[in-house]
């Protein structure tokens, strides 16, 4: 059992790279992590403007 245990850490490197790998081939996947990183912070940071009556 101890023996494969490098092998299943091989195996499930490569699943992990090859599905990274994929997404970023994919122009929307890409589109929508470029939007989350530029609009999110721009959105949470409306909440903490400072309203002045």
């Amino acid at each position: 059992m101890i023996k494969t245990i490098p092998k299943h850490i091989l195996n499930t490197s490569g699943v992990v790279i090859s599905e990274i790998r994929e997404s970023f081939m994919d122009a929307g996947t890409v589109l929508i992590f470029i939007v989350a990183v530029i609009l999110y912070p721009m959105l949470y940071s409306i909440g903490y403007i400072k309203r002045k009556y």
